[in-house]
């Protein structure tokens, strides 16, 4: 009898806290939902005459500056690497895409993360540095299903579906372009190849020696992990000169017992971090020469 009892007491503190849950759910809803509304953050008018894209935050190590040179978009950290386009497209598209949105009623920032630590500011500016569109960027809802936002100048706080929180990203590698030789072949074919390694030299030239012919394709194909402002002292040397008469410097130095810093002259002050694999990988051209 007493485990009836127990089991009858159970089901109704659940069936109390369900509906305890339910009344929260709608009334969060509700008391935060007011006229429904339409909004582009970056109207597609405005998206062609970018050239400068800024995400920062307070809570960031240092604001992700992207950058548009003759078509081309970088990541701006002293060096310029170049960007991932297919990511930048897609911050485009979902920044000019129409989007349903609620007006909260109330204008406390705090509440929706809209003014603090966390809150993450978007601008974008033509080639007079001047600002065209600008968004900021506060907390998703309970479900996590939706965030809260400011358009431009504008005091009225929107919520709407997050689709954009992809874009609020602080890691400078979710930008890069982390396959940096994907256009070698562009350059045309390897005319000369230079290996400096461990004090020994190692010269291959077209139509004269035998030609590690794998290696424009490692390189084309070489995933990297992330990009470093780690010194490094260079332990390996390759030197390509390019059948369009271009000369590219591949430096490598070990990072730790997993990894290794590359840098490129093909850009400028970059330094890249590839896996032990990766490294053996194009060690592996040269063993078999």
């Amino acid at each position: 009898m007493k485990s009836v009892n127990a089991v009858k007491l159970l089901l109704i503190l659940c069936s109390v806290f369900l509906v305890f849950t339910v009344s929260v759910y709608i009334f969060y809803n509700s008391s935060r939902k007011g006229n429904v509304t339409y909004i582009t953050l970056l109207p597609q008018k405005n998206a062609k005459t970018v050239t400068e894209i800024l995400i920062d935050s307070p809570s960031f190590s240092f604001p992700i500056h992207l950058l548009r040179e003759n078509g081309k978009w970088f990541l701006d950290l002293g060096a310029r690497y170049p960007a991932d386009d297919n990511r930048i497209e897609r911050l485009f598209e979902e920044f000019s895409g129409r989007k349903k949105a609620s007006v909260i009623i109330g204008t406390d920032l705090l509440n929706y993360g809209l003014s603090g630590p966390d809150t993450v500011h978007v601008q974008f500016f033509n080639a007079q540095h001047a600002i065209i569109s600008s968004a900021a960027f506060g907390d998703t809802d309970i479900t996590g299903e939706s965030i809260f936002l400011i358009s431009g100048n504008e005091k009225k706080i929107f919520r709407t579906d997050d689709t954009y929180s992809h874009f609020l990203n602080p890691r400078a590698s979710y930008w890069v372009n982390l396959t940096p030789f994907s256009t070698l072949q562009d350059k045309g074919n390897i005319q000369r190849l230079i290996v400096n390694k461990e004090n020994e030299k190692k010269e291959f030239r077209a139509g004269r020696d035998p030609q590690p012919e794998e290696l424009g394709t490692v390189l084309q194909k070489l995933q990297c992990l992330d990009i470093t402002n780690v010194p490094m002292m260079p332990q390996e040397e390759i030197i390509l000169e390019m059948g369009n008469t271009e000369v590219i410097t591949i430096h490598f130095a070990e990072l730790d017992g997993e990894n290794t810093i590359m840098t490129t002259s093909l850009i400028p002050g970059s330094a890249y971090i590839i896996s032990r694999w990766a490294k053996e990988k194009i060690d592996s051209v040269f063993e078999e020469l």
